[in-house]
């Protein structure tokens, strides 16, 4: 295993982020390595339990189906999205 799995990253959001995901303008990306996705989701809900913060952030459009162009339509077929 090397040392890049387990590296935090950050990145801005581009024009597809903005237009498929909902980003905002003032929003960033955020990637945790896998091994320690568990390890940061007990840390997010213990510190909202102990009153320290609350990260409950929903966004209704993420509930809505995003239209693909219509080139899309075999991938998402291969993926069994369609």
């Amino acid at each position: 295993m090397s040392r890049t799995e387990y590296w935090y990253q950050c990145g801005l959001p581009g024009a597809g982020d903005r237009a498929l995901a909902y980003c905002e303008e003032d929003a960033i990306k955020f990637g945790i390595p896998y091994v320690k996705f568990e390890e940061i989701c007990w840390g997010l809900e213990d510190s909202e339990r102990r009153g320290e913060f609350k990260y409950t952030t929903i966004y209704p459009a993420l509930f809505t189906e995003t239209p693909f162009p219509q080139q899309s339509n075999p991938v998402l077929e291969d993926m069994g999205l369609r």
